[in-house]
């Protein structure tokens, strides 16, 4: 593992491994279990396979599930670091307009007669008349848990039926969703177009349960239990951090694909998820896109299913409870225990320049995701002329901030602070890419929540050209250290 991809687990993962006690215990097993390359028998295992989920991101951030399926012997791997499918993404998938080289991609291979699946998480390296090259960041098994077992075999379409698209349920895909014994969702960390780090990117998982364990709550809405896994925590994980997450179903019989786009919440404690048995938390899915496409998938499934007899004691969500979950600290708006932020309002003055030094090493981490985690999951912003809402938003920005803002050196200094409120100013240093140098100006003023979480930020920011030559900030890149002068001292 390289110095870029030695991280296995990103924050949000190890937030939900904190709160069910595992994150020490998944810190040591994590790296034993997860490669950044293929072993020979998960290189042979997707060989023999006639489809392979995908998980990808596209322009706007929308997390996707989709399915790639050929006869088998349609994916290779070269060696343990690639796998190259031999097939382009169909036209009425959700994966055609989005997929090219230097992606993010997820592939769940399932084999549900067998119960095995593996995961491989990596990058578009080529995509072209010959296929997909992925290059391999993460690859791990899965146990055999909640697999319907039911055999596949390719079986080519020489008609399709038509693609609908919407922006709700119908009869016709309602009835798919409540029916599903099985549906493969799709995450991604918010910096997966951009970062090299190995758990930044996206990702793709099955989740499965007696027919019915899904709930239409109405054709905006779903609801679908979460059961005791491996405790890795991949799709959470990235719930926590964005809430983007794309769902696929297929009607194994009709052959009908559904695709949906949705905002997912996780509900930790609710009167529904006590009452769901086996039911360790619940997701709730906000639809914002569908596809339908019917008649179109070139699989056909050999005898009867078997369910999973991991199933054998859960149930499913009462059709007749139709009340809205409510929203509440309890939910990915991740209010947990493990979010609290020392120090505390109200602050002293010993407390508040303490906030501002954590939140300057913080920005000079130059790691969007790592500074994401000290706003709350809904915070406001102002910055400059830009308004960003909520964790994904901020990633995003900073992750462009910083593309642009080249050697980036920060200083903050406390200006005034009162109860939960701190307002502070600050400069920093940075080139451009052709090489100019500037230092920009700003102010902030900070309100904090009961958990040293930060709701908002309003920051005015004037960037004044500088010769090279007249720079101050000189420390390496990072932390500015202990011993370097403050603004003031630099009569800034």
């Amino acid at each position: 593992m390289n110095a870029l991809d030695e991280r296995v687990f990103h924050e949000g993962e190890s937030l939900m491994q904190e709160r069910v006690g595992m994150r020490e215990r998944m810190a040591e097993l994590g790296p034993h279990a997860i490669r950044p390359f293929m072993t020979e028998q998960h290189q042979a295992f997707f060989a023999q396979l006639p489809f392979v989920i995908v998980g990808s991101v596209d322009a706007r951030g929308q997390s996707l599930a989709s399915i790639l399926a050929h006869p088998p012997g349609f994916i290779v791997s070269p060696d343990p670091h690639h796998l190259l499918i031999h097939a382009s993404p169909p036209a009425a998938g959700p994966l055609h307009p989005t997929l090219s080289a230097g992606d993010s991609i997820a592939l769940l291979g399932i084999e549900p007669h067998t119960r095995r699946r593996n995961r491989l998480n990596g990058m578009v390296e080529r995509i072209d008349g010959e296929g997909i090259l992925v290059g391999v960041r993460q690859s791990f098994g899965n146990c055999p848990k909640y697999i319907q077992a039911r055999q596949a075999e390719y079986a080519k379409r020489t008609d399709t039926g038509p693609v609908h698209t919407a922006t709700a349920l119908n009869e016709r895909t309602r009835t798919i969703v409540a029916h599903a014994d099985t549906l493969f969702i799709a995450t991604a960390h918010p910096g997966a177009h951009h970062e090299t780090i190995q758990s930044h990117g996206a990702d793709v998982s099955h989740r499965g349960g007696k027919p019915g364990f899904v709930r239409v709550d109405n054709d905006h809405t779903l609801t679908l239990p979460d059961f005791a896994g491996n405790r890795f925590f991949n799709t959470l994980g990235n719930i926590v951090l964005n809430p983007r997450a794309g769902l696929l179903f297929i009607d194994f019989d009709a052959g009908d694909m559904l695709h949906i786009a949705a905002d997912a919440e996780i509900i930790f404690d609710s009167p529904e998820r006590d009452a769901f048995a086996g039911a360790e938390r619940l997701l709730r899915l906000t639809i914002r896109h569908v596809t339908h496409a019917a008649a179109s998938l070139p699989l056909r499934w050999q005898g009867e299913s078997q369910l999973s007899p991991y199933l054998a004691d859960t149930g499913k969500l009462d059709s007749n409870l139709t009340t809205p979950i409510p929203h509440s600290k309890e939910t990915t708006r991740m209010a947990t225990q493990q979010e609290v932020r020392p120090p505390l309002p109200p602050f002293t003055r010993e407390a508040a320049i303490q906030k501002v030094r954590m939140a300057e090493d913080g920005w000079n981490s130059r790691d969007p995701a790592r500074v994401a985690m000290a706003y709350t999951a809904d915070s406001q912003w102002r910055n400059r002329a830009e308004f960003p809402r909520g964790r994904a938003e901020i990633v995003q920005f900073l992750t462009r901030k910083w593309e642009r803002e080249i050697d980036y050196r920060l200083i903050k200094e406390l200006w005034a602070f009162e109860d939960a409120r701190i307002a502070v100013r600050f400069a920093y240093e940075w080139r451009d890419s052709a090489g100019n140098w500037f230092r920009s100006y700003g102010n902030e003023n900070w309100a904090f929540d009961e958990n040293g979480l930060m709701q908002r930020r309003f920051a005015s920011i004037n960037d004044l050209p500088i010769e090279k030559s007249e720079r101050k900030f000189f420390w390496p890149l990072g932390r500015r250290p202990d011993e370097h002068p403050g603004l003031s001292d630099l009569g800034l």
